[in-house]
């Protein structure tokens, strides 16, 4: 599969990246799921499990074409409503990541 790129592009890392998730895409619901239902394997160490669960939500916020914290905010209402719950550590955690942000942009 990786031979159908150029050799420029399979040796810069955006581009390679790109085009594996192009080949490989999931949809966004089902980012969000592997996101939702991730658990951390017993071999697995919690910064490995962190950052696992950092790449699946920012697929899923990449895929939903989330850009900003208002546009968040509109996903995360759209996703509690369509599915009417939404666990409470997955909102801790997204609300937590946003502030973080939020405050490394006030810097």
């Amino acid at each position: 599969m990786v031979n159908q790129m150029s050799v420029d592009n399979m040796s810069q890392y955006e581009e390679l990246k790109k085009f594996l998730l192009t080949e490989y895409k999931l949809t966004p619901r089902e980012y969000k799921i592997r996101f939702e239902t991730d658990t951390k394997n017993t071999d697995e160490t919690y910064t490995l499990f962190a950052a696992k669960l950092r790449n699946l939500l920012t697929y899923y916020l990449e895929s939903r074409l989330v850009a900003d914290h208002k546009t968040l905010i509109e996903l995360l209402i759209s996703d509690c409503r369509s599915n009417c719950e939404i666990r409470a550590d997955v909102l801790l955690l997204v609300t937590l990541h946003n502030y973080l942000c939020y405050a490394f942009m006030l810097l």
